[in-house]
């Protein structure tokens, strides 16, 4: 649901955006995925099942990963938010991003 609101959130600010449902892909399905909806630009969000949005170093690995294979393709990765129990965590906010 929470991809909707944000979908739907984004397009009332005429920002063209979809939605894709993947996991268990690696960088390079992600990256893949975005240049076969024509994304110029990509946002990962998943939760965590814990409530504890703390970036895991697979998430750290994954953001890293998906930036690189995204610059490959010319697609840039605007961020990856995880969400957690009413609280999220943003790389790009946090300044942890290889954005």
């Amino acid at each position: 649901e929470f991809g909707y609101d944000l979908i739907n959130h984004l397009n009332s600010m005429g920002i063209e955006s979809n939605y894709v449902m993947m996991s268990g892909y690696d960088e390079f399905d992600y990256a893949c995925e975005a240049l076969r909806c024509g994304a110029v630009s990509l946002i990962l969000v998943h939760n965590h099942p814990s409530g504890d949005p703390t970036a895991s170093r697979e998430d750290i690995h994954l953001t890293v990963q998906v930036s690189q294979a995204g610059r490959m393709l010319d697609i840039r990765l605007l961020d990856h938010i995880i969400i957690g129990d009413n609280r999220y965590f943003s790389f790009k906010e946090s300044g942890c991003s290889p954005f």
